[in-house]
């Protein structure tokens, strides 16, 4: 058995100790580096065990400019932490919303009976003498324009 396996059985076995386990261990490490009283009395400056890694992964979406031009590069050419995070879920998204584009616009080309590179003056050609009601419901706004004509009637 593992220390991996070890871990999660405790884990599993003691939920509640092992959440205040994790809660101390977080506030020890968010805590290195700054001063306490030691042992004797005397102030002293606090060090955890990974607790720089810690801070700079926490502080690293609020506070960049704890990190050096030479440590975000690395970071982000790396993917790693937050900002690469955010990066590759926001071209992931971005993604996702060109191609519900394109198929929207394709489907409205089908309806239109244009090809699939045609030109503006086309598309507006083809809206002005287009007669039927798909392309409401392709835009969304077939419900809307139901409202309409119930209220105006």
């Amino acid at each position: 058995m593992t220390g991996t396996e070890r871990k999660r059985r405790w884990r599993l076995a003691n939920p509640e100790r092992s959440r205040e386990h994790e809660r101390q261990r977080a506030l020890l490490r968010r805590r290195h580096g700054t001063w306490v009283e030691g042992p004797d009395g005397r102030s002293m400056i606090f060090s955890y065990p990974s607790g720089i890694s810690y801070q700079r992964y926490e502080s690293w979406g609020d506070e960049p400019w704890r990190h050096s031009e030479q440590e975000w590069d690395q970071r982000f050419r790396r993917d790693i932490g937050r900002p690469a995070s955010r990066w590759r879920q926001y071209v992931r998204r971005l993604q996702e919303r060109k191609e519900a584009h394109r198929a929207l616009r394709a489907a409205i080309n089908e309806e239109l009976g244009l090809p699939a590179d045609a030109s503006l003056e086309d598309w507006g050609r083809a809206l002005l003498t287009y007669q039927g009601d798909k392309l409401d419901e392709l835009l969304g706004i077939s419900e809307k324009i139901s409202k309409l004509n119930e209220s105006a009637a």
